[in-house]
């Protein structure tokens, strides 16, 4: 599986599958939460920058506890699943006007 880096994520198309990135959790900020609208399940969401030596970008982690990887260098992964790569992809911010990292429970998070 191809390592991608931060520079890389921005020439990708918006929902674009990431096979893995290797960065360093620079900022963590407090967690998000809330319940689906459609389901009434509860969710966490948890912002953060994360680094390589190309660039840094943000990212959310959707339902995964990251607040104490903050300065660690992680690995994370997409897993295979019914549909293909899943749990690791880009996401367009049309406040930052950039492409950010989405990472959901299908990926693999590795400190």
């Amino acid at each position: 599986m191809k390592t991608a880096t931060i520079s890389q994520i921005q020439d990708l198309a918006n929902g674009s599958v990431i096979g893995e990135m290797i960065v360093t959790v620079k900022k963590v900020f407090p967690p998000k939460n809330g319940n689906s609208p459609k389901t009434g399940k509860p969710w966490t969401a948890t912002a953060a920058i994360l680094e390589d030596h190309t660039g840094e970008a943000r990212a959310t982690f959707w339902d995964i506890p990251v607040q104490d990887l903050q300065g660690q260098r992680i690995k994370i992964q997409s897993q295979s699943g019914k549909k293909g790569l899943a749990g690791l992809s880009t996401k367009y911010s049309d406040y930052s006007k950039a492409n950010e990292l989405s990472v959901t429970t299908a990926a693999a998070v590795i400190d």
